[in-house]
């Protein structure tokens, strides 16, 4: 039988042979059974929790570079008021965000990854620079909130149903609070997407888009 760099086994006498490398020899086993008890079944537990983890910090990550381009909106007097002033209570909402997954982190051992957010604020308020030479700024910065709202809602979506997977429902409650203010978001500016494009595009009245509440 022809044994491979990877390990792969050969057909043999018209049965494949599974093929196991230990310490240098080869280890064929002769039945399932055989194969169980000299090489004990590793558990997913430990791999599933750490991808949670990992996508636990890139949603920190997320919230942290999300405040950079909100505070934008709220703080440029070219975009409409109603605009300004949701960008704010979304603000607050963002870093409240921020505080509940950073406590999920610490529900499961974990802290922040300092690297992850940092990087991703300042690729933040490079996009922030571009946008800010742009005429059309804040229509380009209403899109990529639209974007970045429905992207949230997914990755809430996500990590919910992970911990469901990973054995850590206990935090599955501070998810869904940021699922439901994330939803509630991208339903505003998806009532207003229409609006702000009008108002930037034909000078349209303040009444054109709703209320920030």
């Amino acid at each position: 039988m022809q044994l491979g760099n990877e390990g792969r086994a050969s057909l043999f006498g018209g049965a494949r042979v599974r093929v196991f490398l230990t310490r240098g020899e080869v280890v064929l086993p002769t039945n399932d059974h055989q194969s169980r008890r000299d090489f004990p079944v590793m558990t997913h537990t430990n791999t599933r929790q750490s991808d949670l983890i990992d996508w636990l910090n890139d949603a920190y990550a997320m919230e942290r570079s999300l405040e950079v381009m909100l505070r934008k909106q709220a703080e440029n007097e070219e975009a409409h008021r109603a605009v300004r002033e949701r960008a704010r209570i979304h603000l607050d909402e963002t870093r409240a965000h921020a505080d509940r997954v950073a406590e999920c982190l610490s529900m499961l051992d974990a802290k922040p990854s300092t690297f992850k957010s940092t990087t991703g604020q300042v690729m933040e308020m490079a996009k922030g620079m571009m946008t800010k030479m742009a005429s059309d700024e804040r229509v380009k910065d209403f899109l990529a909130s639209y974007g970045a709202e429905y992207f949230e809602v997914a990755c809430y979506k996500a990590l919910i149903a992970a911990a469901g997977v990973a054995g850590a429902e206990s935090i599955v409650p501070l998810l869904e609070k940021n699922l439901k203010e994330d939803e509630a978001m991208a339903h505003w500016l998806d009532l207003n997407v229409n609006a702000v494009v009008r108002d930037y595009l034909f000078n349209a009245t303040p009444a054109t888009v709703a209320t920030a509440a």
